[in-house]
């Protein structure tokens, strides 16, 4: 059974900032990232433990997928199939450790 997909306010605001910052150079490259991104996060439904556990945390539940230079970050619920989105982090920032997901 796939897991529904919901995503966190910081996610979107991600998404949103990245793709209206390569859209000043780039409108195309933007638009095709975003759907990279989104269309990355919903073939993890169906394989939702794909993705490495976020080595910051060692949590089993809270897992990334990589879409260079990106990390989507996600957290399962196994009792609700939910996958959250979390967190869509660029490599060169700081360690996820310390930080609002």
């Amino acid at each position: 059974m796939d897991y529904s997909i919901t995503w966190s306010q910081l996610a979107l605001g991600d998404l949103n900032d990245l793709v209206t910052f390569i859209a000043q150079d780039n409108v195309t490259a933007a638009r095709k990232l975003g759907n990279r991104i989104i269309n990355k996060v919903g073939a993890i439904s169906s394989f939702p433990e794909i993705g490495r556990v976020v080595p910051e945390f060692k949590c089993e539940t809270i897992r990334e997928i990589l879409t260079k230079p990106y990390r989507i970050v996600y957290e399962l619920d196994h009792e609700t199939h939910t996958l959250a989105v979390l967190r869509i982090w660029h490599n060169s920032r700081m360690p996820l450790v310390g930080w609002d997901i």
